[in-house]
C-alpha cells in the first residue's frame, strides 16, 4: 500500500510524515575533507511512502555551489531512503538532501567527463 504526498497543497497528510519530511529548508554545508561545495538551498518537492518496503521516496531541489566564484546550481533529484523507526526527528529529512546532493554531484562530474571525452 502506498501513500502520496505534495508539500504545497497538502490536505491532512500522516503526522509522522509531515514532522519528518514538510518543513521549510535551511541552508546546510556538508562538510566533507578539502572541498568547497556548499548546500545552499534545498526543497522537497513530493513525497512517497512506499509502507510494502518501508522506504520513503522524494523529488529533491538542491542549489548547490562547487566554489563561491562559480554560479549556483539547481537540480531536482528523484531519490529513495529506508525508513528507520527509531530515528531522531529531521534525520530522514537530512537523508534524503543528502543522497540527493550525492546523487546531483555524482551526475555531474559523470556530464563533465563525457564532454571531456567528446572533446
Amino acid at each position: 500500500m502506498e501513500k502520496i504526498f505534495r508539500t504545497e497543497a497538502m490536505t491532512q497528510p500522516s503526522a509522522t510524515i509531515h514532522q519528518l519530511i514538510c518543513r521549510p529548508s535551511r541552508p546546510v554545508a556538508p562538510t566533507a575533507e578539502g572541498s568547497t561545495l556548499r548546500l545552499l538551498r534545498s526543497k522537497i518537492v513530493r513525497v512517497r511512502l512506499n509502507r510494502d518496503y518501508r522506504r520513503v521516496e522524494a523529488k529533491v531541489m538542491v542549489t548547490f555551489q562547487y566554489h563561491p566564484s562559480l554560479p549556483p546550481r539547481t537540480e531536482v533529484i528523484l531519490t529513495s531512503v529506508p525508513v528507520e523507526s527509531g530515528a531522531p526527528r529531521g534525520s530522514l529529512r537530512r537523508r534524503l538532501i543528502k543522497d540527493a546532493l550525492q546523487l546531483a554531484v555524482l551526475m555531474h562530474r559523470a556530464d563533465q567527463e563525457e564532454i571531456a571525452r567528446v572533446a
